[in-house]
């Protein structure tokens, strides 16, 4: 499944110093590529050439190239290296895993997004419940109908009491006034 958001760290855009060494307009160029590369059927992974990026993002091919020369933007048009990812939770290093493989043609990607979908896809691998993977089998607590304390019902009592209570005070009320209307004052009839 696809994912419609963006996550975006503002300080890791601030702090990133590979992006803090491009121009102005290659840091907000950027912006337009990460959106392309998102939507790719890869997420964070373009597999046309360099230029056909330029013209997917609308960006000019000297600001991408400053991007790619940088090393923000990753990758070749032919004999890209391929992107490993080291896995590190909790102080442990986990064993390498290639998320990019290049192949024979051009590949652009960006490590951060390839990363994310990466560790998004491990997370919910986590979550889904499979044959091996169900949740705990527990009697059910109760049948339809059967008490199951009296908590609830303890309220209704009470609410039913004051309401109860609320009409008889507002009869006696009415009787009061119906009474003094009819010319009875004092209590002397």
């Amino acid at each position: 499944m696809k994912s419609s958001s963006l996550q975006f760290w503002l300080t890791d855009w601030c702090n990133n110093t590979k992006l803090s060494s491009c121009s102005l307009s290659a840091q907000g160029a950027w912006m337009r590529v990460l959106r392309v590369l998102h939507e790719s059927d890869e997420c964070g992974v373009w597999r046309l050439p360099f230029t056909a990026l330029a013209r997917a993002a609308g960006v000019p091919i000297r600001i991408l190239r400053e991007l790619s020369t940088n090393y923000v933007l990753k990758g070749a048009d032919e004999k890209a290296t391929p992107y490993v990812h080291v896995p590190r939770h909790a102080g442990k290093t986990h064993a390498p895993v290639i998320l990019v493989r290049p192949d024979n043609g051009p590949c652009w990607y960006s490590t951060r997004l390839v990363r994310d979908e990466w560790r998004r896809q491990q997370r919910g691998l986590k979550t889904r419940f499979t044959s091996s993977n169900q949740p705990p089998s527990r009697p059910p607590t109760g049948r339809v109908g059967e008490r199951l304390g009296d908590g609830a019902l303890k309220s209704l009592k009470k609410e039913q009491e004051l309401r109860a209570e609320q009409e008889h005070r507002s009869r006696a009320l009415h009787q009061e006034k119906a009474y003094l209307c009819n010319g009875n004052v004092g209590g002397v009839q």
